[in-house]
């Protein structure tokens, strides 16, 4: 093993000082971020502080997105954990 290698499984991770210029997809990507995560903080402060302690709410049985009587039905089961209920 040389100097700045550090071996992890058969993985070679080689420390260096060069800079690694992302590529377009990944530009993208983090942009989009970057626009995305600044809408969502007052949001999720709101819900917080309308949520936090408050036990929820019972769930309707089904959930209907469909506006018309034709539509074709489907089941699905979600199961929820919530690792902060006491």
């Amino acid at each position: 093993m040389q100097d700045g290698e550090q071996h992890i499984g058969e993985t070679q991770l080689t420390t260096s000082n060069q800079c690694i210029t992302p590529n377009p997809p990944s530009e993208y990507l983090y942009n989009s971020w970057k626009t995305l995560i600044p809408t969502l903080v007052l949001p999720f402060l709101n819900y917080m502080s309308r949520t936090l302690g408050k036990p929820l709410l019972p769930c309707s049985p089904s959930i209907l997105l469909c506006k018309q009587n034709n539509c074709e039905q489907k089941m699905m089961k979600i199961l929820c954990l919530l690792f902060d209920c006491e």
